[in-house]
């Protein structure tokens, strides 16, 4: 009756041991082929390998010594691998689904200005409607339909700004430079709370998106 129980006892062990060990087993990239810190300038950016699985990546790894990797989302296959250029990397990966391409560094502090008159690097005043001159020059887009009516129709102070409020339901960047959020996440903004500079009237206002060049 003892031995048996002691049998039992063994075999739970050993269930409870093996489900440890393939637990601490997930991550085939070695710690020291990790890059962690991201790109802070455009030289040092790498290429970008989106769609290869963990064990591709694990295999590129082990061809190549010199090769490191940066892992932007794993759940979702994307990384950024540093120490070969993107015709090196696709002839090694060489899978039409994967997508590798070079990384670019977006500085998004340039592209801040903490007055508002500055940022948009307004126009002469006889510009036929500067507000719309200086969108269009420095989000580089072309305004058409609803937006563009909506800009006409907004009037341009020159010495006043409105008070603008803006929150969103993702976090910062560690800089606070910009909002941050993961792949597949939904971003929301909200800029009701903005006020007008002509009164304490609730500001009119309309979201103009645009991606980095």
């Amino acid at each position: 009756m003892g031995t048996n129980q002691l049998k039992g006892l063994s075999f739970i062990l050993f269930i409870a041991s093996t489900s440890l060990l393939i637990g601490c087993g997930g991550n085939l990239i070695p710690e020291t082929r990790k890059v962690h810190q991201a790109p802070s300038s455009e030289e040092e950016t790498g290429v970008i390998v989106s769609g290869l699985s963990e064990d591709g990546i694990a295999n590129l790894l082990s061809q190549n010594e010199n090769l490191t990797i940066r892992e932007i989302n794993r759940p979702h296959n994307l990384y950024e691998v540093f120490g070969a250029s993107v015709s090196e990397l696709k002839a090694k990966i060489n899978q039409p689904d994967v997508i590798v391409e070079k990384n670019h560094y977006v500085n998004v502090k340039s592209l801040q200005d903490a007055n508002p008159t500055t940022a948009l690097n307004l126009p002469a005043p006889e510009s036929k409607n500067a507000l719309i001159a200086a969108i269009e020059q420095n989000q580089h887009v072309k305004l058409e339909g609803e937006p563009l009516l909506f800009v006409s129709s907004c009037k341009l102070n020159r010495t006043l700004a409105p008070k603008i409020s803006v929150k969103d339901n993702q976090g910062r960047d560690k800089n606070n430079a910009g909002i941050f959020f993961e792949i597949d996440q939904s971003l929301s903004l909200d800029a009701s709370n903005s006020i007008s500079a002509l009164n304490t009237k609730k500001l009119s206002y309309m979201w103009l998106i645009t991606p980095p060049e």
